[in-house]
């Protein structure tokens, strides 16, 4: 009887919902479908969908109802996992703040891209037909879709993962940079057949990097401005010196000579002698580090 059939075998959570099903065919003359647990002998629990059908006169006159069952257990833990996966997916990817793209034919034209794809560049999901040829006409930087399509071939040549950096146009014509990621599949001929990745807003970092850049400029220019000041100080140095420094000291030893030439040195001679030789010393040494200074 139906009563043996739900205390026996249907779960006690899903007895109401199971002669809730029963009474409307009954009372509606109109089929039902629910799906519900039974438990059996052993105690194990399975999942099964029913449906019935009220028919009348269906039976040497006699009004009755038939009906499938069917056991849906093993369909609906891998639906459940599904769900499971897809959660933990979009949550991940949510999480590391990236949009996923899918190319599901490589030979096709199609994408799908995720609701955050869309939201990093400005707008809401499905504003635009995803596609290569909007992708590469419209988003891509034309100075970034050549860079792009090259790393693409070369993935799916299988010669170079694919990572590249490029420039994308949002909503409101701003241009920002990206990080493309993604994987290709390929059949068992090596030929690939479909690719997905993800994209990541890296525009903050790239602008860092340009500031630093920038900033390493300004110091080479400081840097050889410094050297330029300083060449310019040695060659001002070296100039005093040449043409003051050594042309006195010259000077004084030749007026040296003179003197000793006219004066009675009475014994004096060996000094004036050392004098003059520490005076070409002077001029020699001077010379010499007119050389280092200024070559």
């Amino acid at each position: 009887s139906v009563d043996d059939f739900v205390e026996k075998l249907v779960h006690p959570d899903d007895r109401a919902a199971f002669i809730g099903g029963w009474a409307r065919a009954l009372a509606e003359r109109v089929p039902v479908a629910n799906e519900y647990r039974i438990i059996r002998p052993e105690g194990e629990e399975r999942v099964v969908r029913a449906q019935c059908e009220f028919v009348a006169g269906g039976i040497e006159g006699r009004d009755t109802m038939i009906g499938t069952c069917q056991d849906v257990t093993e369909a609906r833990a891998a639906e459940l996992a599904l769900r499971e996966s897809e959660e933990r997916f979009h949550l991940a990817a949510r999480g590391a703040n990236d949009g996923i793209w899918d190319w599901p034919d490589v030979n096709g034209d199609d994408l799908w891209l995720s609701t955050r794809y869309f939201e990093l560049l400005g707008y809401e999901a499905g504003e635009f037909r995803p596609c290569g040829k909007i992708f590469n006409e419209q988003i891509v930087h034309p100075e970034d879709l050549q860079r792009n399509l090259d790393a693409v071939a070369r993935h799916l040549e299988r010669e170079a993962p694919y990572d590249v950096e490029v420039r994308l146009k949002t909503k409101t014509g701003e241009y920002r940079w990206f990080r493309m990621r993604g994987q290709a599949i390929h059949a068992p001929d090596g030929q690939p057949i479909r690719m997905a990745g993800s994209m990541q807003d890296v525009h903050a970092r790239k602008q860092a990097e340009q500031q630093v850049e920038e900033y390493q400029e300004q110091l080479r220019s400081l840097a050889y401005g410094a050297v330029l000041a300083a060449e310019r100080e040695r060659r001002r140095i070296g100039v005093e010196l040449h043409d003051r420094t050594i042309q006195n000291l010259g000077l004084t030893s030749i007026k040296l000579a003179e003197l000793k030439e006219r004066l009675e040195l009475n014994g004096c001679a060996a000094l004036f002698e050392q004098i003059h030789g520490l005076i070409k010393s002077t001029i020699q040494d001077t010379r010499a580090l007119l050389a280092e200074i200024s070559p």
